[in-house]
């Protein structure tokens, strides 16, 4: 077992380790962005660690906070930008960590805030947050049309002063996958925010259903153990008020039909960091296939750790183009994806082969 997840699993081990362990656990933690999180861990079980690291804990927890008060600033912001508009501006995954103050948003480090709005004014929005100084990231025209036509959002937004990145969803999943909900049917909560006032979220329960069906939907994990670890804290402060949380959790994602997405998150959070589920529920969530369930377990179970040299084995790879074509085939049928891959590796060939134009300007 890795060091990060061990220590991320019993934080009380901080205390105990070497200036050697220190150097492969930072290492580790750069490389999965849960720098801060080890800080935040620090502080919470009152562990002092060696002189040596902690310039380097604090330096990260300062661009998390500094990353958090952006975000409070963007919830008023965007808030302002498109009160005008009839449409409910629900934020999500991190920011939402951030307005209900839940311990996973402690240290952690984001690049972008994500919204969700009305389909039917999707074009007004973007309109209306362009004229507030949020304009379109540069994309190919067949990038953009790719967006519009099968994504669940827009082309990224980013601010032209203060170089924030916002990404505009109408729905959680792209209309291709065959699980897309209705996005009516989420359940809304109203956030009071300290000097922002109030802003809308997800339900504790919907927004744990986001976490893993982002994560499970997937064909990139260059944050997955992070995410994983959202979840894993999630779980575990939901459960200190609700004992029924998880089996809430569990029928809330099967009305919505995204059980399989909940299913897997609960069940490698619980493998990778030993999360407290009662036998009951880990056998619900048992696999139905013994073939397929051992050849997920093998590949989620290599993915879900930190990407350095220190944990990657022959299986690493393997397991990382595996799951890049699962998260494809998710995403979009066949009949759709086969194109789609000829078109993008095309443009990328001939962005390789394009020759450089030579300066003709002085500097």
């Amino acid at each position: 077992m890795p060091l990060l997840i061990n220590v991320l699993t019993t934080p009380s081990l901080l205390a105990s380790l070497s200036l050697a362990q220190w150097q492969i656990l930072l290492s580790q933690a750069t490389a999965s962005q849960l720098v801060g999180r080890l800080d935040y861990l620090l502080k919470l079980t009152n562990i002092n660690p060696p002189k040596e690291v902690e310039w380097h804990l604090s330096s990260v927890t300062k661009i998390a906070n500094k990353q958090r008060q952006q975000a409070l600033r963007e919830f008023k912001e965007v808030s302002k930008s498109l009160k005008k508009i009839d449409t409910k501006l629900i934020f999500l995954k991190g920011a939402t960590y951030i307005a209900k103050n839940l311990p996973c948003s402690h240290g952690r480090t984001f690049s972008d805030i994500d919204v969700l709005v009305d389909k039917e004014h999707i074009n007004h929005i973007e309109m209306v947050l362009k004229f507030s100084g949020w304009l379109k990231t540069e994309i190919e025209d067949y990038n953009d049309k790719y967006y519009r036509t099968w994504m669940h959002e827009i082309p990224p937004l980013t601010h032209t002063t203060r170089g924030t990145t916002l990404d505009v969803h109408h729905n959680i999943l792209p209309s291709t996958n065959k699980n897309m909900p209705n996005v009516d049917n989420f359940n809304i909560e109203t956030v009071i925010v300290d000097n922002v006032g109030e802003i809308y979220t997800l339900s504790d329960i919907d927004l744990c259903i986001h976490n893993a069906v982002h994560l499970f939907t997937e064909s990139e994990f260059h944050h997955g153990l992070r995410d994983l670890s959202d979840f894993h804290l999630l779980l575990i402060h939901f459960q200190k008020t609700n004992e029924c949380f998880v089996k809430q959790l569990i029928e809330r994602s099967k009305d919505l039909g995204l059980f399989d997405y909940v299913r897997l998150a609960i069940r490698y959070t619980h493998l990778s960091f030993n999360t407290p589920i009662d036998k009951v529920t880990l056998a619900e969530l048992s696999h139905q296939s013994t073939l397929i369930g051992k050849l997920q377990d093998v590949c989620f179970m290599q993915i879900f750790k930190p990407n350095h040299s220190s944990c990657r084995t022959w299986k690493y790879p393997i397991a990382q183009w595996l799951l890049y074509w699962r998260g494809h085939l998710i995403r979009m049928p066949l009949r759709l994806l086969i194109p789609h891959l000829i078109r993008k590796t095309i443009m990328r060939a001939k962005d390789f082969f394009k020759k450089e134009e030579p300066d003709t300007f002085l500097p």
